[in-house]
């Protein structure tokens, strides 16, 4: 797990294998983040997850329920 904070914006990002997640309260942030780490690795930009290690992940307006 690593942690960036810029201007009271946070993102994390979580490496599990060879899967990379990014959180953040920052649109700008996590992009900014996600182009310069596709710079320095071959990437793919997989969109949201839906499921984590077998925690499925539920999205409703600005709420998210983990089940």
């Amino acid at each position: 797990m690593y942690m960036k904070s810029i201007d009271n914006k946070y993102m994390i990002i979580s490496l599990y294998i060879d899967d990379i997640f990014v959180f953040g309260t920052s649109m700008d942030v996590m992009h900014s983040t996600k182009r310069f780490l596709a710079s320095k690795f071959d990437m793919k930009d997989m969109s949201e997850a839906s499921v984590i290690l077998d925690i499925k992940i539920i999205r409703r307006d600005k709420s998210i329920m983990l089940t």
